[in-house]
Order: C-alpha cells, then sequence, then structure tokens
C-alpha cells in the first residue's frame, strides 16, 4: 500500500475497495495460517481468532468464495504492477 499512495496508483473509492479487499485476503491468510482445523466426522472446521474465537465450516461455498476473493486480489494487484512497469509473464504451458 506504501507503493500504491506513494505513486498515487489508485485513488478514491478504487483505492477503498482495493484497501477493503488486501484487508479480506490477509484475514483469511491468517486464518488458515494460524488457525486450527477440527472434524466431527460429518464436517470439517476451521477455528481461529480475529478480534474474537470464531469458527468456519469449510464447505464447498466457503472455498468458492475464498478462490474468488483469492482471483480478484491477484487481478487487481497485477493491474497494479502493470501500472508501475511490470511485463508481462510468457504463457505457462499446461503439462498434459
Amino acid at each position: 500500500m506504501h507503493i500504491v499512495n506513494e505513486q498515487k496508483l489508485i485513488e478514491g473509492r478504487e483505492k477503498d475497495e482495493f484497501d477493503k479487499l488486501m484487508k479480506k485476503v490477509m484475514s483469511a491468510r491468517n486464518a488458515f495460517a494460524h488457525g486450527r482445523f477440527s472434524s466431527d466426522q460429518e464436517h470439517v472446521w476451521l477455528s481461529y481468532f480475529e478480534g474474537t474465537p470464531r469458527k468456519q465450516e469449510l464447505t464447498d461455498e466457503y472455498h468458492t468464495e475464498i478462490e474468488t476473493l483469492l482471483r480478484e486480489a491477484v487481478s487487481k494487484a497485477y493491474a497494479l504492477a502493470v501500472k508501475i512497469g511490470a511485463k508481462r509473464p510468457p504463457a505457462v504451458q499446461h503439462a498434459r
């Protein structure tokens, strides 16, 4: 965010939305990195602390939500990187 602010890469509402997006990414990262997984034989849970103790069931819907969040964050961060001169990486060849 220091570079974003210093170079005024985004401002106003767009910057506020980017800030919120990055905070959500860090929150998810911290939950998965520092939380504890548990199971009751039918469900898997992630327990973590964020202001207060929290417990999230790890459902397909939740995983889709996290994947969507991370894809959006990568896309927006990449757009900022291009603004400051990053080059597009060569196309990745997928193994078959």
